[in-house]
């Protein structure tokens, strides 16, 4: 079971993905890196150029609402995963100090302690596996779609060149998109910006439910020890006092620990409450009214089922997380104190009380990440939907 808990190992989805676009923590910050991010991000940078001058220049003028609205869902996505790309960076230090301390609290617990950290690992390793098969689906249902679209115009004895997204160019890179040369070079770099996107998305998004995961393991090892305060038999004054002065230091680590789970994510989580409240009416809007002409777009309903995981999960974390430091409270005040008389246990024993009113909770700017708040989120983005269907119908 030793084996079994390594960071490295349980989480290898999202540390590859991280690696691969060089957010990773652990890579040094140098003239290396600095190049290698300008030519990674320098052609999703000017992708989303073109994706503003189409939809500008282009749909707009012309009333294409629904590809202007395509355009914008992924403009968006680069928005959110260029702000990831700078938090990640910013944050570089405080990500690699809660990764050191998950894999120093792995090697450092009990055997019983192990089974509920495991249980609780595997839990972060569901969501990796998860982000995993929806970014893949979101964005590899573009590539595909072309591959497909250019194959079934072969077997209709017809050679038709699909890009991977349709784009309304300046007017020298129009007139030429469709030559071999300059198609196989959009080609891939549309390729780049959707491997890209997704290896962001698969990297990054999964490692704020996977900390909140191992604070909530914590949480419930604080409480198991808590229960032992007064065991029925071999009650000792000594042993009692330095099992409390235990929780409370134990307390204190996994407070920090979640603050800089706050400070980290408070900015990305704010980004995305807002970007999937607006995302959301947007590919939903255009799916719809691809379908009304006829079309299906998979690839924008499943962003917009993306969307909907990207704040659904988060919030789902934080509020479990929040319900956990709750229980401690609890398990605290229904430790058995009332039963006993000595001073210096009561009063340590209201210092742990007094501090666990603090909500061990991970807030975006403006709220604490909870269902409620993605309850909020949802109804935004039903308002929004609604005025897109009135204004544009």
């Amino acid at each position: 079971m030793a084996s079994e808990l390594n960071f490295d190992k349980l989480f290898n989805i999202s540390i590859l993905c991280m690696k691969i676009n060089r957010s990773h923590p652990n890579v040094k910050r140098d003239m290396k890196w600095a190049l290698q991010f300008l030519v990674m991000h320098g052609v999703t940078t000017t992708f989303f150029c073109m994706l503003l001058y189409s939809t500008v220049m282009h749909d707009l003028k012309n009333k294409n609402f629904t590809q202007a609205c395509a355009n914008g869902t992924i403009a968006i996505l680069y928005t959110v995963v260029s702000f990831q790309y700078f938090m990640m960076v910013w944050y570089q230090d405080k990500l690699r100090d809660m990764i050191t301390i998950m894999k120093r609290d792995f090697a450092d617990c009990t055997l019983e302690e192990r089974i509920l950290v495991l249980k609780y690992a595997y839990r972060g390793r569901w969501v990796s596996k998860l982000w995993f098969v929806v970014a893949s689906m979101s964005g590899g249902l573009f590539p595909l779609k072309s591959v497909f679209s250019m194959i079934y115009y072969a077997t209709k004895h017809e050679v038709r060149l699909v890009p991977v997204y349709d784009l309304t160019y300046p007017k020298l890179l129009e007139e030429i998109k469709n030559d071999f040369i300059p198609f196989t070079i959009i080609y891939f770099a549309m390729l780049w910006y959707v491997f890209y996107a997704s290896s962001m998305y698969i990297g990054i998004v999964p490692m704020g439910p996977i900390f909140m995961l191992h604070a909530c393991s914590q949480l419930e090892i604080a409480k198991r020890k808590i229960r032992n305060f007064y065991p029925l038999n071999g009650y000792r004054h000594a042993d009692t006092m330095e099992k409390m002065k235990d929780v409370a230091t134990h307390l204190q680590e996994i407070h920090g620990f979640v603050g800089k789970i706050q400070s980290t994510f408070q900015y990305i989580y704010e980004l995305y409450m807002k970007g999937s409240a607006v995302t959301i009416p947007i590919t939903a809007y255009q799916a719809i009214q691809s379908f009304h002409d006829g079309n299906i777009s998979l690839e924008f309903v499943t962003i917009t089922f993306a969307c909907v995981f990207l704040t659904s999960i988060p919030c789902y974390y934080c509020d479990l997380l929040l319900e956990t430091g709750e229980s401690v409270g609890e398990a605290v005040y229904f430790s058995g104190w009332e039963k006993q008389w000595d001073r210096h246990e009561r009063n340590l024993t209201l210092m742990l009380l007094l501090r666990l009113t603090r909500p061990m909770a991970v807030r975006s700017i403006f709220r604490t990440m909870c269902l409620d708040a993605l309850t909020e989120v949802f109804q935004q983005a039903y308002a929004i939907f609604n005025v897109l269907n009135a204004s544009w119908n």
